[in-house]
């Protein structure tokens, strides 16, 4: 049984080279490639600004509430004080959310920019090398913390083995990182 599935495999893995087939794994691409290292840089950055600005708001409204204890303030001052800066805690936290969400906009925009150069260089050695097809190729760990998580990475995965030679991978990141 187990030799029939295997001689299955090869079988399939030599049909495939034969019909000019090979493989990218488009995750270790899109990880080695030096544009998306220098975007992730930048995000990475522009975050921890944001992070610092966001800390030393925080720490001006503590000081604030802080100072706000301590007063001897009449209540009506003293509730128009604590209305004040619990819109300030709001704004800083809306100010926080939003520049997250604006970084996970870039990010998403990039991906889309950087998949399409990858198509364009998977497109231009598959030519070259006359090929009919270029799978794509997930890592070989599989993730996940629970039985479905890893059910469903199995189930995103077309590939079950391939022939190492059938991997341009490498050749993809060359091309993009010259």
């Amino acid at each position: 049984m187990r030799s029939a599935a295997l001689l299955m495999v090869l079988a399939c893995s030599s049909i495939l080279a034969a019909q000019g087939v090979a493989f990218v794994n488009i995750e270790r691409v899109v990880l080695e490639y030096k544009k998306t290292a220098d975007i992730t840089t930048q995000l990475e950055n522009r975050l921890k600004q944001n992070t610092e600005q966001v800390r030393l708001k925080r720490q001006g409204l503590q000081q604030k509430l802080e100072a706000l204890e301590l007063s001897d303030a009449p209540a009506l001052d003293r509730l128009q004080k604590e209305r004040d800066l619990a819109i300030e805690r709001v704004e800083i936290d809306l100010q926080e959310k939003g520049a997250l969400l604006q970084q996970e906009r870039e990010l998403v925009e990039h991906l889309k920019k950087v998949y399409k150069e990858v198509q364009r260089e998977v497109a231009a050695i598959g030519a070259s090398k006359g090929l009919s097809a270029v799978l794509l190729l997930s890592n070989e760990e599989l993730g996940g913390r629970t039985r479905n998580d890893v059910w469903a990475g199995i189930q995103l995965r077309s590939v079950l083995w391939r022939d190492e030679k059938l991997d341009l991978t490498a050749e993809v990141v060359q091309r993009l990182n010259r």
